[in-house]
């Protein structure tokens, strides 16, 4: 019982601690979303290069043997769904800065609603995983709410299905890799990253931006590691003993806590199509993980 406990408060710790991330996000509000996530994966890579060689070096070799020992047919295929994985997060974490910062919190916060969903909907597609009817209205309502958010602003559906089908096409492809440690694969997406976006530094960060002050870098370091390092590491220490599933029905925690962040704190209002919006999602994550008795 009391490992039960502990599994289960790291992974509430974990999901509120990313329910603040708007917050951090937000003081940094007058730099430019690229800086913000180029530093971010700069930083957040280091400090895994560092746990990986001092303190996980053992999950670092199972890892590189596991790879090494793939048949030669297999081996292409999961070097690119890691390269691929690589991608989407960077897509991820720049759209979802740029929408926090520029766009609204609400909108950031919705697409985390919509992207369980949105992942059961691409699992149907790509990895024909069945799907019962209560699933497919799910998909349906979710579909329809997304609808009337674009009645008011088809822009604002645009940064949230770039945000919920990027970490969504992400998850899918961590379902053909759950066999390898999660934070040495954290480590080879931010290699990728980092190799996207070191190319792109003079575009990313303007000669303008002051990002050598203390506000910046502090900053940045409390957001990768607090805020990216920590939580992975209470997620991926709660999954050892808690089921995915319930680990799942607790992430839905992070848009909620994002959705108070953005009215309690910096008092984002809403249309009444967004609250229409908001209110079919609601419903529709609630059906989604509705459990329907079998007798």
């Amino acid at each position: 019982m009391k490992n039960i406990n502990r599994y289960y408060a790291s992974a509430l710790s974990a999901y509120l601690i990313w329910g603040f991330i708007p917050v951090s996000l937000k003081f940094l509000s007058d730099y430019p979303s690229g800086a913000i996530m180029y530093f971010r994966v700069t930083f957040s890579l280091v400090i895994l290069l560092m746990i990986s060689f001092l303190v996980q070096r053992k999950r670092l070799k199972d890892t590189l043997r596991k790879l090494w020992d793939l048949a030669p047919a297999q081996r292409p295929k999961i070097i690119a769904l890691i390269l691929f994985s690589g991608v989407t997060l960077a897509i991820n974490w720049l759209s979802y800065i740029y929408t926090i910062n520029n766009v609204s919190v609400q909108i950031g916060a919705f697409a985390y609603l919509i992207c369980p969903i949105l992942t059961a909907f691409l699992g149907f597609l790509i990895l024909k995983e069945p799907l019962k009817l209560q699933h497919r209205i799910a998909i349906l309502l979710s579909s329809v709410s997304c609808l009337i958010l674009g009645s008011g602003s088809w822009e604002n559906v645009g940064f949230a299905l770039i945000i919920a089908s990027s970490y969504a096409c992400f998850l899918i492809m961590q379902r053909y890799l759950r066999n390898y440690d999660k934070m040495t694969l954290l480590t080879f997406y931010l290699m990728v990253a980092f190799a996207i976006t070191a190319p792109l530094f003079s575009t990313l960060v303007s000669p303008e931006t002051p990002i050598l002050n203390i506000r910046f870098i502090g900053m940045i370091l409390v957001i990768s590691g607090l805020f990216t390092i920590l939580p992975l590491f209470l997620n991926t220490y709660a999954l050892k003993g808690m089921t995915a599933g319930t680990v799942g029905i607790l992430s839905y925690l992070n848009p909620f806590i994002n959705f108070m962040v953005a009215f309690l704190i910096y008092q984002e209002n809403s249309s009444w199509l967004q609250i229409l919006a908001y209110a079919f999602i609601f419903i529709s994550v609630i059906l989604y993980n509705w459990r329907f008795s079998s007798h």
